[in-house]
């Protein structure tokens, strides 16, 4: 339940701060209620209330008894320093308790996350999907990451040789039923990601208002994004563009991406493009790993590096 209302609270926070960067947000602005959040987001009105109260002791939002939630008049577009200041003074004191000094603390760190190289097979259906997941294993995680794709996977030998020799397998929950008996086969460990749903649950309020673009580089991407809204109001409004396929630049001169237009880049994409600064309505980048996967990452590889003995310790 806590994990649950942690995750609402990144949800609720993350969007805040993207309407804020897009400007479909500004101080003072009214945003949806409790209820209609909870619909939304399926979730207990009362976990709402409760994450919608966390972010407002951050500063972000007001709430307003009898009137609603409102973003903050004085919000500030990233979380403040005593936060994270806090945060750091709360780890060093769990760290006493369990006789680990502050001094001592970044040693014991490095020793959590750096003993060993941990090789993992990311398999997914897109190249645009694998490589944002791997860039995320390797810059968050500090793990050596490789993309496999999936319709490879059972067809060339390359692909099958990743997977063997990856010390751990990762595949997002569409994927699961094909995954989980190949890793069970090979007795490999798996991780089965729920990615996050915060990048969806923007495009798809913009799509409301008005036209949406994605760049990306892979079709079965564009397919699978439109596959997802389909049945999503103003879903006409969402407009995949592929590299390679359709002509970006023809596109910019017509005018169907404007400047009042958002558009959403992907990782893959934008290394491919000439220009990293296209559209200034650019959507910022929101982590794919939900809160839940991070736990599951990082004691997979806090428990690689201290071995079997240590972890008994523990």
């Amino acid at each position: 339940m806590v994990r649950r209302r942690t995750a609402l609270a990144d949800t609720l926070r993350q969007r805040i701060f993207s309407g804020l960067h897009l400007g479909t947000l500004s101080p003072g602005d009214r945003l949806p209620s409790v209820r209609d959040l909870a619909r939304e987001l399926e979730a207990d009105p009362r976990s709402i209330l409760t994450a919608v109260r966390e972010i407002e002791k951050e500063g972000l939002v007001e709430l307003r008894q009898r009137s609603g939630i409102y973003v903050a008049e004085h919000v500030m577009t990233r979380p403040s320093s005593p936060r994270e200041a806090d945060w750091i003074a709360d780890l060093l004191v769990e760290g006493l308790s369990h006789d680990v000094s502050g001094p001592r603390f970044a040693e014991h760190i490095r020793r959590y996350l750096d003993t060993v190289r941990i090789r993992v097979a990311c398999i997914e259906c897109n190249h645009d999907q694998n490589a944002q997941l791997c860039g995320e294993l390797h810059d968050d995680y500090g793990l050596d990451a490789q993309p496999v794709d999936l319709y490879d996977l059972f067809a060339t030998a390359d692909a099958a040789a990743v997977v063997r020799q990856a010390d751990l397998l990762v595949t997002s929950q569409f994927h699961a039923n094909q995954i989980r008996p190949l890793a069970a086969e090979l007795g490999k460990p798996l991780i089965i990601a729920p990615l996050q749903t915060g990048l969806f649950a923007g495009i798809a309020d913009l799509m409301t208002k008005g036209p949406v673009y994605v760049v990306v580089s892979d079709v079965r991407f564009a397919d699978k994004l439109r596959d997802i809204f389909k049945s999503s109001p103003g879903a006409d409004n969402l407009h995949p563009l592929v590299l390679g396929t359709d002509d970006l630049g023809q596109v910019g001169r017509l005018g169907q991406v404007g400047s009042d237009a958002p558009v959403y880049v992907t990782d893959r994409a934008q290394a491919m493009l000439p220009e990293r600064s296209r559209w200034k309505r650019a959507l910022p980048h929101i982590r794919a790993f939900s809160p839940e996967t991070a736990r599951q990452l990082f004691s997979f590889i806090v428990r690689a590096n201290l071995g079997p003995s240590d972890s008994k310790n523990e």
